[in-house]
Parts: structure tokens; sequence; C-alpha cells
């Protein structure tokens, strides 16, 4: 599954104007270059820097969003 979605990752940033090489090269940090975070994890480091609500208001692929306030 992971490798749909990095396929799925590259083929988008082509199609916005990056060059097969970048995209290339993008891919290629995965796992290597950050260390992402759970949800969970980011929630409640949002809680933890005042904000009274969070929560997910869309999940696509290896991303999300999340709506916090104040």
């Amino acid at each position: 599954m992971k490798t749909l979605y990095l396929e799925r990752w590259k083929d988008y940033q082509y199609k916005n104007g990056r060059s097969r090489e970048e995209c290339e090269n993008h891919v290629l940090r995965y796992n290597r270059e950050y260390f992402p975070i759970t949800i969970r994890e980011q929630i409640h480091i949002l809680h933890k820097c005042g904000f009274e609500h969070a929560e997910i208001f869309w999940c696509s692929y290896m991303q999300a969003g999340i709506l916090g306030i104040k």
C-alpha cells in the first residue's frame, strides 16, 4: 500500500509542475530525512499550545487536515 501512495504522490507532484527528477528525489527521502508524527500526537501538541478544540477535517493518502480553535 505504501508503494501505491508514494507513486500517487509522485504523480501528483509531476502534474503540478515538478520535474520527474524532482519527484523521484522527493519520494526517495521518504522515511529517511523526516520523522512524521501521528495525527493523535499532532492534536496533542495543538492542545498543549492552547487550542481548546482540534479535530481532523480531512484525510487523504498520507496527509491530514486538522482544524484547531483557540
